[in-house]
């Protein structure tokens, strides 16, 4: 889960808030409106998405801020958990960037 919140903003104006580029959406933009303090605060799920920085915006009528985030690798999966020698294993990540080869080890080395 990703929060953002901003502050200093005008009462019940509208901040659309953007996760990525263009050309990596990982959300769709969403739209939170300001309090009476000029305060907003927003969450969501970041998705499957390549490894590496990206940009969250916040916009106004007035101005765009922007901050940078990290997309982590992750192993989401290791199936079955346990298993006897010469038993097939399946691991499943994401965060890797496309193309990208990976390299898996397995027990001590």
């Amino acid at each position: 889960m990703v929060t953002v919140a901003g502050n200093g903003y005008r009462e019940n104006e509208i901040i659309r808030v953007e996760f990525g580029s263009n050309t990596n959406r990982a959300i769709t933009p969403m739209l939170t409106i300001v309090t009476s303090d000029g305060s907003w605060t927003t969450t969501w799920t970041v998705d499957t998405q390549p490894f590496g920085t990206t940009t969250i915006t916040a916009t106004d009528e007035l101005a765009s801020v922007s901050k940078l985030y990290t997309i982590l690798p992750e192993i989401i999966l290791v199936t079955p958990g346990n298993g006897t020698v010469g038993s097939m294993v399946t691991v499943a990540g994401n965060g890797y960037g496309t193309g990208k080869q990976i390299r898996l080890e397995f027990g001590s080395v």
